[in-house]
């Protein structure tokens, strides 16, 4: 009886475990899914930033406050970076014409620029909010070409 007593513990024991490995499995691709879902939506609405008029105009103090207001109830920032010197232009986290730096992330810059789409980096320390960040860097073209990520 004991023997058998231990057999049963045993494969209730490996059954709750399947059952748990399962339920885990199912969670993962759930989050998995909702991030995949999440960064589609925060690239469409870079996507709509990049057709913005202002670019065009090259008045990026108007920019500035179009993407502001864009992503200001998610609490993100929004970045617009010149392709060649990669100098940020507009940094929604900071007041317009506030000194900023050049990338703080420049192994995703050359990844957009040698794939011309859009790129999420790893997580990296801000050089401006000085907090951990992750970007979704975008390439704005104009006549074919990058000038804006």
């Amino acid at each position: 009886m004991l023997a058998v007593g231990g057999y049963l513990l045993v494969r209730v024991a490996q059954a709750e475990r399947a059952q748990l490995e399962e339920r885990v499995h199912q969670i993962a691709e759930a989050v998995a899914g909702d991030v995949e879902r999440e960064l589609q939506r925060r690239i469409s609405l870079l996507e709509t930033l990049a057709t913005s008029t202002r670019l065009n105009d090259g008045d990026f103090a108007k920019f500035y406050l179009q993407a502001k207001a864009a992503v200001a109830k998610d609490n993100l920032g929004v970045l617009l970076q010149e392709a060649q010197s990669r100098q940020q232009l507009v940094n929604t986290f900071v007041d317009y014409g506030t000194a900023l730096p050049t990338t703080g992330d420049p192994d995703t810059f050359r990844r957009v620029l040698g794939s011309d789409r859009a790129q999420v980096s790893d997580v990296f320390m801000s050089l401006v909010s000085k907090t951990l960040a992750i970007d979704i860097a975008l390439p704005v073209k104009r006549d074919g070409r990058v000038v804006f990520l």
